[in-house]
């Protein structure tokens, strides 16, 4: 149960279907209004609700008295390959049942007793956590915190846009990801909706459309691409701790509104990485377009393309990536395969300038030789890419260009 995602409305909505098998003879679906006063899920609410029975809103203040029913879902309670989640039932004192998760209730019994009749110990409150709902005890170690982010939420005390410090670090809605602040900025973006490509038209190759002159050509793409400055967005590195290690993923982000976005600033101090992050944002072709009239092609070095391939034997997966000196008639470089097949016995297999250079390996590397005379032939290059603002970008390809692993 991850309690740090957990919101707890001021109020819910609750509707209900006549059911068999519950004290009351009512089964309950209840929802929440968010702190805008809209009511979420109300669509599927609406659907599933019988109309014939009113609706009942109550605060969601801690309350007592809620009772275990049964379980009900699961396979043996269920029709073909698809069965239904197993959930809970669990009697409200105001006069309805409803369904918690497996886990929900094993958070429950490790927070509260669960005295002889099933009754539940303790106050509780309805909370959710994304889609499912919860009911939360008060007495467990996390309500503080699910209480305290609640109320900054539903009392609308989020950070201001005249508030941000760069390079502090700020809190979402969601615990598990922070965001550190580094700048307002204008956003760049492909149009990717209205680009220029080469196709084949039977006999030979056309462009897609006409060019109007404000249109850059990728060297090693044989595209077109046209940037659309999208204006000033706020822009971060959000930071999200992977829920299976250590481990902590990195990516910016830009937003056009910060409203209702943070509840606290965690930490105004400036970020250790705040520089780095920094650097990252501007070598972004978001922050600053690509000048594909700068881009510089290098011969790419015999030790990295022979890496390349020794992966490929090993892996036996497919790259496309290499491009040869020669162009195409709209000035691209040409881009040629590399694969390596599965003879009976293992093999190695190159299509280059409509030729195959085959040898059977047996479970080894091809010689070098192999290796060298595609290199030759080929003369493979790869591009340094720079943005406007000087900033180199990437290069071509997913190896190390100094041959490296």
């Amino acid at each position: 149960m991850n309690s740090s995602n957990i919101y707890v409305p001021n109020k819910i909505n609750v509707g209900f279907q006549n059911r068999e098998g519950t004290y009351t003879g009512k089964l309950a679906y209840v929802i929440y209004y968010d702190e805008k006063g809209k009511l979420r899920k109300e669509a599927s609410w609406n659907s599933w609700r019988d109309k014939e029975i009113p609706n009942e809103e109550y605060e969601n203040t801690p309350t007592e008295g809620f009772v275990l029913n049964k379980k009900v879902g699961g396979v043996e309670e269920s029709w073909g390959y698809d069965p239904r989640r197993t959930y809970t039932r669990v009697y409200d004192p105001r006069g309805f049942e409803f369904e918690i998760t497996i886990p929900n209730l094993l958070w429950l019994l490790e927070n509260c007793n669960c005295i002889k009749g099933k009754g539940l110990e303790g106050e509780f409150v309805y909370g959710w956590d994304g889609k499912d709902l919860l009911l939360v005890p008060v007495d467990s170690p996390e309500y503080k915190n699910i209480k305290a982010k609640s109320e900054a939420i539903n009392n609308k005390n989020f950070i201001k846009a005249a508030d941000l410090i760069l390079g502090a670090t700020y809190q979402g809605k969601n615990e598990d990801k922070w965001y550190v602040y580094l700048g307002r900025f204008d956003v760049y973006k492909k149009n990717w909706n209205n680009v220029i490509y080469d196709y084949w038209n039977s006999t030979s190759w056309r462009r897609s459309k006409e060019d109007d002159g404000s249109w850059l050509e990728d060297p090693f793409n044989s595209t077109k691409y046209k940037y659309v400055n999208r204006g000033k967005y706020y822009w971060f590195m959000e930071c999200e701790k992977s829920s299976y290690s250590d481990n902590i993923y990195e990516q910016l982000v830009q937003i056009k509104s910060i409203n209702n976005r943070f509840i606290k600033c965690s930490n105004n101090k400036c970020h250790e990485k705040y520089v780095e992050y920094l650097d990252k944002m501007e070598s972004s072709d978001e922050f600053s377009p690509i000048d594909y009239e700068n881009v510089v092609v290098k011969d790419l070095p015999y030790q990295t393309f022979k890496n390349v391939l020794i992966k490929l034997t090993n892996g036996g997966y497919c790259y496309d990536g290499f491009y040869s000196q020669d162009k195409n008639q709209f000035g691209c470089y040409k881009r040629f395969n590399i694969r390596y097949r599965c003879y009976d016995r293992g093999g190695f297999y190159a299509d280059f300038n409509g030729r195959e250079y085959q040898q059977k390996v047996f479970g080894h590397v091809p010689e070098d030789t192999t290796f060298r005379k595609i290199y030759d032939e080929m003369h493979p290059v790869y591009g340094i890419y720079y943005l406007k603002n000087g900033k180199e970008f990437k290069t071509e390809g997913w190896y190390n260009i100094d041959g490296t692993e």
